[in-house]
């Protein structure tokens, strides 16, 4: 989680955070869970951190976009929530990495509608880390380097494609 000061959390999510500090994201997920009918955006926000803390690079596609969807929510709630939009861009970068896992399994399959999926769950990350900054400034070094990757990524996606359309070209 990044290292900011998060604007007011609830009294009733106090336990929620100190339990992601202490990286015990089991009984965050549990606790925040037990939040979810609360009118609480906190309660998302840290439910989806707990989850993507827990597992962060070993994700699937769909446990992402439930994370992804936490934030959002979250971010619906309460739209001044630096926080989520910092770490939202970070899911859609997991999201992306979960995309082109499964791309290489199957690479031929609609390949050019996953690769644009690839790179507008890509550009969507960036606008979340461009807008987490605007809404918090100590995001700026973070959200740099970052965005860079994102810029990377992007380039590295279409020589994904290019890659594999050759592959395919020199079978035929």
């Amino acid at each position: 989680m990044p290292r900011k000061l998060l604007p007011d959390i609830p009294s009733e999510d106090i336990e929620g955070v100190r339990l992601l500090q202490t990286k015990r994201y089991q009984d965050a997920i549990s606790f925040f869970q037990k939040r979810l009918d609360a009118v609480d955006s906190f309660a998302h926000y840290g439910l989806a951190t707990a989850l993507f803390l827990l597992k962060h690079s070993s994700m699937n596609v769909n446990e992402t976009k439930d994370v992804i969807c936490h934030y959002n929510k979250a971010i619906d709630s309460n739209p001044e929530l630096a926080d989520a939009y910092f770490m939202c861009g970070l899911a859609y970068e997991q999201l992306a990495s979960a995309l082109i896992r499964e791309y290489k399994k199957e690479p031929y399959a609609n390949a050019k509608q996953r690769i644009d999926e690839m790179k507008i769950v890509l550009t969507l990350g960036k606008q979340m880390l461009e807008r987490s900054v605007i809404l918090n400034s100590n995001f700026g070094a973070q959200a740099e380097s970052e965005l860079k990757s994102f810029a990377q990524r992007i380039k590295g996606v279409e020589a994904l494609r290019k890659y594999y359309q050759a592959q395919k070209a020199s079978f035929n």
